[in-house]
């Protein structure tokens, strides 16, 4: 009885789930359709395209400095078959010991080619971009901690979270943003702020929501389980980096084999594709 009786509850917390998965990706895919049509719609095609390369650096770098901790945390946490706040504790600990210095890097080498670019690109719509590689340096930590913080609650397979988070809140107050940097604002320091300021509110849920990313008691890890932890993460740093660059290379490539003209056409366009998979699902 208590097997035919879990089956249809388990049936329809898998139905919940795949409706809210289903929604987030609506509500992501969309949102980011809007975000490039207003940013078109309010630059020009120069500008926007600046918009578009330095955005898609952000994400490209902010994925690479992760090194993979997103999977490892969910991996990790996932297979110790227990809800021990103090080793997903410990597990979120080790890793970010890795993630705060490497983004704090990242935020610097972002300062040093912001304060550079006008030497390094004279003749480039990217240096006159000075200010936004700059800003957008600064919130790069922001973003590389927020995947993995997700992660944590995703290991204890929870996929809430992570949606409300990162396919709804995330993007939807990307494209809200945007639309008032279009009426206030229609620059293209205004625009790249409006895109990345949420990470930071999305960081700050996250860790309101996850009790294991709050100070409090963490347990020791084993030695073979760092030394685990290390290789594994070794590894999937090389499959982040190449799902990334098959993402978003293409708009950088476009931009330095062209102009950033020619990447804001090629990025609007690529939108479009991206709706019709959503449809075709």
């Amino acid at each position: 009885m208590s097997e035919s009786g879990g089956q249809p509850s388990a049936i329809s917390g898998l139905r919940r789930g795949s409706i809210l998965n289903l929604v987030g990706a609506a509500t992501a895919t969309v949102c980011t359709f809007g975000v490039a049509t207003a940013t078109t719609r309010a630059l020009d095609q120069s500008h926007a395209g600046v918009v578009f390369v330095l955005t898609s650096a952000f994400l490209l770098l902010a994925t690479v400095l992760r090194l993979g901790t997103p999977t490892a945390l969910v991996l990790f946490i996932a297979r110790g078959h227990d809800t021990d706040d103090a080793r997903i504790r410990a597990l979120w600990l080790e890793c970010r010991r890795y993630l705060l210095p490497l983004s704090l890097a990242g935020t610097v080498l972002g300062i040093v080619a912001a304060v550079s670019v006008d030497t390094l690109l004279p003749h480039s719509e990217l240096s006159r971009s000075g200010r936004l590689m700059a800003c957008l340096a600064l919130i790069l930590p922001f973003a590389v901690i927020l995947d993995a913080a997700l992660s944590v609650s995703r290991g204890q397979h929870r996929m809430a979270t992570t949606v409300r988070i990162e396919r709804i809140a995330r993007p939807a107050l990307q494209f809200l943003l945007t639309l008032a940097a279009v009426l206030w604002w229609p620059t293209v320091l205004g625009i790249g702020l409006a895109w990345a300021l949420p990470y930071v509110p999305a960081l700050a849920a996250a860790v309101r929501e996850t009790p294991q990313l709050r100070p409090g008691p963490a347990a020791h890890l084993p030695e073979q389980e760092r030394t685990e932890l290390r290789s594994f993460l070794l590894v999937r740093t090389f499959v982040s980096i190449s799902q990334i660059l098959f993402a978003r290379l293409d708009v950088i490539l476009v931009a330095l084999l062209t102009t950033t003209a020619q990447a804001a056409i090629y990025t609007a366009a690529t939108r479009f594709v991206v709706v019709a998979q959503l449809v075709q699902q």
